[in-house]
């Protein structure tokens, strides 16, 4: 969701303050759409606050995957090392 819609979305979650992410995301919104014809009780907020929290929820997940990868290969690379009996102090 683009656009003036987004923006909406996020003043409303804004201006509910603490709670608002969950009260707009279930909030239903009635408007005329161009050919004049009236939609009522549309969940507008609902698809952009789901995509919203699924995307950080992915980017936290592989933040956290990395930092994991990082430890256990640092973690085999000391290993050998020590096996193999090598100085690890620059000359």
């Amino acid at each position: 969701m683009t656009g003036s819609l987004k923006c909406m979305c996020k003043q409303d979650i804004k201006a509910g303050g603490i709670l608002g992410l969950y009260n707009v995301r279930d909030q239903e919104y009635n408007f005329t759409a161009i050919n004049g014809t009236e939609i009522t009780n549309v969940k507008i907020c609902a698809s952009y606050i789901n995509d919203d929290l699924k995307a950080q929820a992915l980017n936290n997940g592989i933040k956290y995957l990395i930092i994991v990868l990082n430890t256990v290969i640092r973690m085999v690379v000391i290993k050998i090392v020590t096996m193999m009996g090598c100085s690890t102090e620059s000359n």
